[in-house]
């Protein structure tokens, strides 16, 4: 008898243990459970809401340029009208740079010829013709620089990144021919309109 009641004891002893840890182990999954059900719910929620990293990335990008300011408000709006709900993205915020860039532009197309048609001199004409082309031909390359980078998750592609490079320089050196341009006639322009 001696002998069952041990072998009771020690299989009631080892229906202990193995409860507990069995325990021990449902404890463990739950928590673990919990833990990532809150970090999936937390990530959720951040990439539901506009990222303060995106905001910090907007204002580095436009620091380097002549009105930061306006350049975040710019950005920043395009942001929201676009993407509001879009990760810290660095072509994202190419992409909207650039829609700024060519919303800013657009209305300046039509200035030279509405100057034109206020003077009669043929040079400033002639200059302020070439200004509307050069305006026209920088927003048609930004437009390409966009169709190009739009859409695209990765613009790692060198060959992409090149003619993004020479598109844009060829917009900004085609506004400072027109800006260089009109700065020259500007005397004239004086005598012409008194």
């Amino acid at each position: 008898m001696d002998s069952n009641l041990l072998e009771d004891q020690s299989a009631r002893k080892k229906k202990k243990i193995f409860f507990i840890i069995f325990i021990i182990c449902l404890f463990a999954v739950i928590i673990s459970t919990i833990i990532y059900g809150f970090t999936v719910l937390k990530r959720h929620a951040e990439s539901q809401s506009p990222s303060t990293n995106s905001v910090r990335a907007i204002q580095v990008v436009c620091s380097v340029t002549w009105y930061p300011h306006h350049c975040i408000a710019s950005i920043s709006a395009q942001r929201r009208r676009r993407h509001p709900f879009s990760k810290n993205d660095p072509s994202m915020i190419f992409t909207l740079s650039l829609h700024v860039a060519i919303n800013e532009l657009k209305p300046l197309i039509s200035l030279p010829k509405k100057l034109a048609s206020k003077t009669r001199n043929h040079q400033i004409n002639s200059a302020l013709k070439d200004c509307g082309k050069l305006l026209n031909y920088s927003v048609s390359q930004l437009n390409r620089s966009l169709i190009s980078s739009d859409g695209k998750k990765s613009m790692a592609n060198e060959t992409m990144i090149g003619d993004l490079t020479a598109w844009i320089r060829s917009g900004i050196s085609n506004i400072d021919k027109c800006l260089k341009g009109l700065e020259s006639m500007k005397s004239e322009w004086r005598v012409a309109s008194e």
